[in-house]
């Protein structure tokens, strides 16, 4: 698994993003080179409220395939099913667990 220290930002209901707020273990799917993988998002914040960044920890269980992509500075969408519901840029890799 590869974990990721990140900026992100989920959108508003009237941004095209979800209706209700995200939480800490909230699992999207991020986009990497056109397909997208299965994540987990972890915050000190229990809520992680719509239309605010955040400063969170990504966990990529299948990061390990895609870990070239996966760099500081990479930017990144947050999918759920269809729709995309936030941005991202990595701030750190923190490594492999």
């Amino acid at each position: 698994m590869l974990t990721v220290l990140a900026q992100i930002y989920f959108y508003t209901e009237e941004e095209g993003g979800r209706s209700q707020d995200a939480f800490s273990g909230y699992m999207p799917s991020i986009s990497v080179d056109g397909e997208l993988i299965m994540c987990r998002v972890l915050s000190d914040l229990e809520i992680l409220c719509r239309g605010s960044e955040h400063q969170v920890k990504i966990e990529l269980p299948y990061g390990e395939i895609f870990k070239e992509h996966f760099f500081t500075g990479y930017s990144f969408t947050l999918n759920e099913g269809g729709w995309i519901i936030g941005k991202g840029i990595i701030l750190k890799v923190i490594g492999d667990n």
